[in-house]
């Protein structure tokens, strides 16, 4: 049957509303499904001109089966086959929201009808991969940009595939029974997206070239709305690696939407820990972490979707996160304004990195931290990182400079006088020891940054004189 054979009128222009369409329409339950089925596919082989209506909203018979929700994908597949067979040129029509008959699919669960007519969740899923499948390939056949089709809201198929809502809203569940469901979804969603990027590839597009209207890749969406795992970062990433840089109308790229939603999921369990009535220092915490004690399964998961985008974005390609470690993970966390918590599940991942100097420069990423004074939480990281690991204060950069005299040079703000003297705390022995560049004492460092309140400078001062009183012996060379 050729591509649009019939042609497409609206229900205003029929003289009634055709049969097909009060089918396809009918809500209120009175058929069985079964007997919905058989309805459908007998009128679409005896009438194949109203499989060309649409309604007002302009849904075609193919947009309103796959949008029913209370009937189960079972029963679906058939009659998404036979409507394809009469007329293949459904597949690639828009309604009046820009939703194409895939959108429909994507956008409809009813895993509870599927229940309630007795097929198992697994089959129901099954049979809705089947019919992505169908309209994948009719779409393909006519028109390969037809994956690009946008809604109103600027998004692709695979858009909607990467923002479909969870069932448990993202949120952990201690039930059994509803975590097992929670699981067989995510598998599901992983599924549906893998078929749809297959499909992307066979049709030579972008993965994640196409952005909605607020600038989103599928990517960036399935982080924004927690529907990520490592397995589906992987996917994306897998044919597109590039998009890993790309930016979002807000300026966010898809690490900085993950850190956002690390800060999330590390709130909520830090929390929990609250709520148990568990207090446990910085240092008690890192060490519960490094025995995965209290290290739940979304912040492992969110470990290995690090390793993976900053993979990505510093190589070009991806890696299998489960045996190939990024060599400075933790100096691009520290880079990349990493939220406090999950940097403390990295360092629990991955502890041999403290002590690492970076290629370039020879920084560990305490010393990355100590030198970048525009981190969000530059305090608080350095804090996570003397708690885990005291050596990395005594350890110098390729230039010779120590973590001291570069948080010195770097933090004058008085929200971030803290950051010093954390790592002269745990390395008292660089507040007497000179510069191997500039050969200045510490507290010469003090006095010579520009600091705006000249309250905190001569505090600092101070504090480091009395630290070392004998530098200033040495200097003035005092018996």
């Amino acid at each position: 049957m050729a591509c649009y054979e019939y042609p497409y009128f609206t229900a205003s222009q029929c003289s009634s509303l055709s049969t097909l369409f009060l089918l396809t329409r009918d809500d209120t339950g009175e058929l069985t499904e079964p007997r919905w089925q058989c309805s459908v596919i007998d009128r679409c082989l005896r009438y194949p001109q109203e499989t060309g209506y649409k309604d007002s909203c302009g849904d075609t018979p193919l947009h309103r089966v796959c949008q029913r929700s209370n009937v189960s994908n079972v029963y679906k597949v058939d009659a998404v086959k036979t409507l394809l067979q009469v007329n293949k040129g459904l597949a690639i029509v828009q309604n009046s929201w820009g939703e194409t008959p895939l959108h429909c699919v994507l956008n409809t669960s009813n895993d509870y009808a599927a229940a309630a007519a007795g097929n198992s969740s697994r089959g129901n899923r099954i049979a809705e991969e089947k019919i992505l499948r169908l309209i994948l390939q009719a779409q393909l056949s006519l028109d390969r940009t037809a994956l690009l089709k946008k809604t109103y809201l600027g998004r692709t198929a695979l858009h909607e595939a990467c923002c479909r809502s969870d069932p448990n809203n993202g949120s952990p569940n201690n039930n059994t029974s509803t975590a097992g469901n929670h699981v067989s979804d995510t598998q599901q969603h992983e599924r549906l997206v893998q078929i749809l990027v297959q499909a992307h590839v066979r049709a030579g597009l972008s993965v994640n070239g196409a952005q909605n209207d607020l600038g989103d890749t599928p990517l960036i969406c399935a982080l924004k709305y927690r529907r990520a795992s490592s397995q589906l970062v992987s996917l994306l990433l897998e044919y597109d690696c590039g998009s890993v840089h790309t930016r979002n109308k807000a300026g966010w790229d898809a690490i900085r939407v993950l850190f956002s939603m690390a800060e999330e999921i590390c709130a909520a369990q830090q929390q929990s820990l609250s709520s148990n009535a568990v207090v446990m220092s910085s240092r008690d915490e890192y060490h519960d972490l490094k025995e995965q004690s209290s290290c739940s399964a979304e912040e492992l998961e969110m470990v290995e979707m690090c390793n993976l985008l900053f993979h990505a974005r510093s190589f070009g390609h991806i890696a299998d996160a489960s045996t190939t470690i990024h060599p400075e993970l933790l100096h691009l966390a520290v880079t990349l304004d990493c939220p406090p918590r999950l940097l403390r599940v990295l360092i629990a991942s991955y502890p041999d990195q403290l002590v690492l100097g970076r290629k370039c420069d020879g920084k560990t990423p305490l010393a990355i931290a100590a030198s970048t004074p525009g981190l969000v939480h530059g305090c608080n990281v350095i804090a996570v990182m003397v708690d885990a690991c005291t050596e990395a204060a005594g350890i110098p950069d390729r230039d010779g400079h120590l973590p001291l005299q570069l948080a010195l040079m770097n933090y004058h703000n008085r929200k971030d006088v803290d950051a010093w003297r954390l790592i002269m705390n745990a390395e008292i022995r660089a507040v007497s020891t000179r510069d191997k560049v500039t050969k200045l004492y510490p507290f010469v460092t003090a006095a010579l940054s520009t600091c705006r309140d000249e309250a905190i400078q001569v505090e600092s001062i101070w504090e480091l004189l009395m630290a070392a009183p004998e530098c200033l012996q040495r200097i003035c060379h005092l018996p």
